[in-house]
């Protein structure tokens, strides 16, 4: 007959385990405090008192992915990239095909310009899913900037093909293929991500500078004055929108903007040269002088022979024939442009006794095939040889 064991015998032997069982539901209870309060520091933007709360954690479960996933994010907030890649690739070794630590892998890789190596992760993405399109956009950025422009092209086709509401992808299509000049394509790609939606600045931009392209400048003027509109006062935009006005003939409309970001000290040679050309035309040519000399002395861009041609036009109209001529020249060094050789020739004309120099300078004209002042030039032409041929007898 087997003997009836106490209860106070019983509960001694078991009091052990009790208490084992009972300090690791206190540690689990714990833990999930400690993580609870990690991941809300973590909300708040506090990474490095979140990471007190996960070394807590990952004193108890050092192999557990989401302890270091959320520290190698806290290390990754904070900058401390190296730290960071240590915990991602600690979950690597567990899941070698993990997307959130991949990702975040290749997102380091962009932030330290090793594009190379950001490539490589966003390949193993999409060797895994295929049919992500946050991938195939990531993987775009990242061609374009290893300057790999046909697969970017390619990954930015697959990521608008997959999600064609993503306003994102559109934008960056239609820049590349106004890059490209495929105007069509590019304002196809913009009308439809408008439809979606009417205020998005990006594409209203690409939008302007399809106009632009265009030369349609009504169209230009009504969707900057919608991107100002909008609260963008960018200036390269407001510069077309300037621009725009004033081959519209809305002088004051375009000097008033142009003159806006000449005010913020954000002007280009370009935007003097404009400002230029519509004071000539109010006939304010002492104004108009000042802008075509300040787009001069800034001048590096292949505009410079129009700056010099304008400015010769001024003086020229001026009657200081003088300081015409030796803009005209130097335009002509900058390009070899028939309108100013013609102008050249005129002022030569008008200013030299010696009428051979302007008969020479009308004939280098003729030579350009250029229409439009060869009527005239023909005649005076004639004219000079019949009068150089009686001053020599």
């Amino acid at each position: 007959m087997l003997r009836q064991v106490p209860f106070t015998v019983v509960l001694l032997l078991f009091l052990p385990f009790f208490a084992q069982a009972q300090t690791q539901m206190d540690t689990t209870a714990q833990l999930r405090e400690w993580f609870r309060e990690a991941n809300l520091l973590i909300e708040n933007y506090q990474f490095d008192k979140a990471l007190a709360e996960l070394t807590h954690c990952y004193h108890y479960a050092p192999y557990k992915k989401a302890y270091l996933l959320k520290i190698a994010y806290c290390h990754q907030q904070l900058g401390r990239y190296r730290d960071a890649k240590i915990y991602y690739n600690e979950v690597l070794k567990q899941d070698s095909t993990h997307a959130r630590a991949l990702s975040a892998h290749a997102d380091i890789a962009t932030r330290e310009a090793n594009y190379q190596k950001a490539q490589e992760y966003y390949g193993a993405l999409l060797q895994i899913d295929s049919t992500n399109s946050y991938y195939f956009k990531q993987a775009a950025y990242t061609a374009l900037r290893r300057n790999a422009i046909t697969a970017g092209v390619h990954y930015f086709l697959r990521a608008h093909q997959l999600n064609p509401e993503d306003l994102e992808v559109v934008d960056q299509l239609a820049d590349i293929y106004l890059a490209l000049g495929d105007l069509g394509t590019a304002e196809k790609l913009l009308e439809k991500g408008l439809n979606q939606d009417q205020n998005n600045i990006k594409l209203l931009r690409n939008k302007a500078r399809i106009h632009q392209k265009m030369l349609q400048n009504e169209a230009v003027v009504a969707t900057v004055n919608r991107i100002m509109a909008l609260g963008d006062t960018t200036d390269y935009y407001q510069t077309i929108l300037g621009v725009a006005y004033l081959k519209l003939d809305s002088l004051d409309q375009g000097v008033f903007h142009l003159e806006q970001v000449v005010d913020r000290e954000k002007a280009d040679d370009r935007t003097y040269h404009y400002l230029g050309l519509a004071y000539f035309q109010k006939d304010d040519l002492e104004q108009a002088e000042a802008y075509y000399e300040k787009a001069i002395e800034m001048g590096v861009s292949t505009k410079m022979y129009a700056y010099q041609g304008d400015l010769a036009i001024l003086y020229d109209k001026q009657n200081q024939l003088r300081a015409a001529i030796d803009h005209y020249k130097k335009a002509l060094d900058y390009r070899r442009n028939p309108e100013y050789l013609f102008h050249l020739a005129h002022a030569s004309d008008r200013y030299y006794k010696d009428k051979k120099i302007g008969m020479r300078l009308y004939q280098d004209y003729l030579r350009t095939k250029h229409q439009k002042y060869r009527s005239f030039t023909t005649q005076r032409v004639e004219q000079l040889k019949e009068y150089l041929h009686f001053q020599a007898n």
